[in-house]
């Protein structure tokens, strides 16, 4: 993907945030870029469809077409095709880790990851989220404790390589108060005091405007170093599956930019400790 349509996704994405449900042609014009006649010229074309089958310009159904038109109007979308379709590299979980590490050595700069499978976890996945979800909330707070060591290990490492782990979570702070949202605290509190890891915490509507798209939904993803880009894929009770990996600094710039916008606009995690009681 070039570094101009990469950009011009990022414009899009940026514009999306701020339309509403129903939008206007005045809207289309401006999240296209274009004139009302170009975007009348479109339609004619057949690259937008009637107002008739867009459900009288539905937001979503509008971003549905230009995605599946390859004029993709959210970053995700673009990763979603490129990983599957366009050269992307299937790790499965065996491989993925190593991979990552060797990634973090020859790429520079920070982590950022999306992680929005917060309300699916797989018991096996964290010995110390088995223990909570049993109700073993002192034996899952002893083996987050084990952990420090490791994660001590983490922060001298990304510190040697003047890197920084930066994740923002996706979850409905508003929901009643859950064992995984109870562990999930707990686990980050240790992470950020630890490996110094800046972990902050969003609700599903802050990050809409990355997909809006029923065919390529928001998925966890990896974004190393302005440069390369994980997408994390998971079985239906939460096993991790693997990722695809994709290599195109353009686009991983771009997703990039919009997650750091998030974070600085979401909650760190020390916040919602206070609520969950943790």
């Amino acid at each position: 993907m070039s570094p101009e349509e990469s950009a011009a996704i990022g414009r899009r994405a940026r514009v999306l945030a701020s339309l509403p449900e129903h939008v206007t042609w005045d809207h289309v014009s401006h999240l296209l870029g274009e004139t009302i006649a170009g975007v009348h010229d479109m339609i004619t074309k057949g690259r937008l469809p009637s107002p008739r089958v867009m459900g009288g310009l539905d937001r979503r159904a509008l971003v549905e077409h230009l995605n599946a038109k390859h004029q993709y109007v959210t970053p995700l979308a673009a990763l979603h095709d490129q990983a599957r379709y366009h050269g992307g590299q299937w790790l499965d979980s065996r491989v993925y880790d190593a991979h990552y590490e060797h990634t973090l050595q020859r790429v520079r700069g920070d982590v950022i990851r999306l992680h929005t499978r917060s309300h699916i976890a797989a018991e096996g996945s964290m010995p110390s989220l088995a223990a909570w979800l049993r109700g073993d909330r002192q034996g899952g707070a002893r083996l987050i404790a084990d952990r420090v060591p490791e994660l001590q290990r983490r922060a001298e490492l990304f510190d040697a390589r003047a890197q920084r782990f930066r994740q923002l979570d996706v979850f409905d702070t508003t929901a009643p108060r859950t064992p995984y949202l109870e562990w999930a605290v707990r686990d980050h509190q240790a992470r950020t005091a630890h490996a110094r890891q800046d972990i902050r915490v969003a609700g599903p509507k802050a990050v809409e405007h990355l997909t809006w798209d029923r065919h390529r939904p928001l998925a966890d993803v990896l974004v190393c170093g302005r440069r390369v880009m994980y997408l994390e894929e998971y079985a239906p009770d939460g096993r991790a599956l693997g990722a695809w990996c994709v290599e195109d600094p353009a686009l991983a710039s771009v997703l990039t930019d919009l997650l750091t916008d998030l974070l600085g606009r979401s909650r760190p995690i020390r916040e919602l400790s206070v609520e969950v009681g943790v």
